[in-house]
């Protein structure tokens, strides 16, 4: 059935319902209530405490054959944390943050992303990575505590010595988790967005190895998760 679509001075979409199979009434709406997709940007640094092997840190990450393959300065001979400080990651990640209809304080997330790992000093890319989220899972509380906590799988190639053999290295057992921090939007209980202004631990079974920054944009204040208007959901089992 047909429904026209208005725009309320707030901003929320009115629905001019015939019939409401997803509301309990015909009631502005904030657009984002049920589903927020986002485009983000980001660098990631490395920082590995002198309890972490920095050798066997940067195998798991990128995989063992091209670890092998890849020869830069300071890469051998002890001198791991010197590399680890001349190369970052420059990435972007798009995701979609979904309302579970039967639970409306609890969320999913799926994602999915590409980065490149840089050898600052020369500029080479040394290798890319598709990289996904797949279904994680967290709650109004952890928005409210002001982390999320995003696990991350990967599949890498490889592209420094373009002569040489390559290899499709897929994501092993290693957890590596992204410890997003998340913000109040002042004067909004039910707004939350990422925390752009703050450092983002990244860790790898546990052990923090670096720091994810969102690049600093305009738009990225507007970039919310809106939940005001959740009641007025049905309260019935949907699936």
């Amino acid at each position: 059935m047909k429904k026209k679509v208005n725009k309320t001075k707030r901003g929320h979409l009115v629905f001019l319902c015939m019939t409401c199979l997803t509301l309990s009434a015909c009631h502005p709406v904030p657009i984002q209530m049920a589903r927020m997709h986002q485009i983000d940007f980001y660098k990631q640094t490395f920082t590995i405490p002198d309890s972490v092997d920095a050798v066997k840190t940067l195998q798991k990450l990128i995989g063992e054959r091209n670890y092998r393959l890849i020869k830069l300065p300071n890469m051998r001979g002890g001198k791991m944390k010197e590399y680890l400080s001349q190369i970052e990651i420059r990435g972007a990640l798009n995701f979609s943050i979904y309302l579970n209809p039967n639970d409306i304080h609890t969320f999913f997330v799926d994602a999915f992303g590409r980065y490149s790992l840089i050898y600052k000093t020369s500029g080479d890319i040394l290798l890319t990575s598709d990289f996904y989220i797949k279904n994680n899972q967290f709650t109004e509380d952890d928005l409210k505590k002001g982390e999320i906590r995003l696990r991350v799988e990967q599949s890498l190639v490889r592209h420094s010595y373009p002569d040489s053999v390559k290899y499709f290295e897929p994501d092993s057992s290693d957890k590596i988790i992204f410890n997003i921090k998340m913000a109040n939007l002042p004067g909004e209980d039910d707004v939350y967005r990422i925390n752009y202004e703050e450092m983002h631990e990244v860790r790898l079974n546990g052990d923090m190895i670096g720091y994810l920054k969102y690049d600093a944009l305009p738009a990225n204040k507007y970039k919310i998760i809106d939940l005001r208007g959740r009641n007025f959901l049905k309260k019935h089992k949907v699936l």
